[in-house]
């Protein structure tokens, strides 16, 4: 758990904090948005049906997915529905709404590159410290994000994805031995099999948002 890491001080504290209540009820809700607008767009309605196709914080909040945020610094809204019998173009489409999740958290995390730039790191202050300690807490956690639904594990973007390129027959027998190989995926994850990976694409990834960003400017 991320508090209690030893040097934390109240003021990054409340900058974690502030950046977590920030990513529940803007970016969360941006993520879940952007799925339900790519899957409509791509001829499946049920987002729209189901009132899901808003950026209405209320309508996607999930208050376990925001707990484990706060804790764990991996959460979620409440999942959108997508009914991809409906798609046009099935393993292109699910492909595309699979990457156009974590493709929202990169975004709002290259927001946050972009506000970087206006902070006087020459003078600072307890203000614009605690500003900064925002900021870099926000774009870290929206590109822990990203790489979180990258895992392939429904309902996560990651699986969309994994099923978008994987053969139907071999699709099948994934479904029969589903509940089997996500336990054995969840057990990898928990005990850390696959860390290396996971910190190499984050620090990739937060790398390339904050090199992006300054260049800009």
């Amino acid at each position: 758990m991320w508090f209690l890491q030893q040097g934390l001080t109240f003021q990054s504290l409340l900058a974690r904090i502030f950046a977590i209540l920030v990513i529940v009820f803007l970016v969360l809700p941006f993520h879940e948005y952007v799925r339900s607008l790519v899957a409509y767009k791509l001829g499946d309605e049920t987002p729209k049906l189901l009132g899901r196709l808003t950026i209405n914080p209320l309508v996607h909040f999930s208050g376990l997915g925001a707990v484990c945020l706060l804790l764990f610094d991996f959460g979620w809204a409440k999942h959108v529905p997508i009914n991809t019998r409906n798609l046009n173009n099935h393993k292109r489409d699910i492909a595309l709404i699979g990457i156009s999740g974590p493709i929202s958290y990169v975004l709002a995390a290259i927001v946050g590159g972009l506000l970087l730039n206006f902070v006087p790191f020459t003078q600072m202050t307890n203000f614009t410290k605690g500003i900064s300690q925002f900021i870099f807490y926000y774009i870290s956690i929206n590109i822990s994000l990203a790489v979180f639904n990258l895992i392939p594990l429904a309902p996560l973007d990651g699986f969309l994805i994994m099923e978008a390129f994987i053969p139907q027959k071999f699709m099948e027998k994934y479904y029969k031995n589903s509940h089997i190989i996500s336990c054995i995926i969840i057990v990898l994850l928990f005990f850390g099999f696959f860390n290396h990976s996971i910190v190499f694409l984050e620090r990739s990834l937060y790398n390339f948002v904050v090199k992006i960003t300054h260049i800009s400017f």
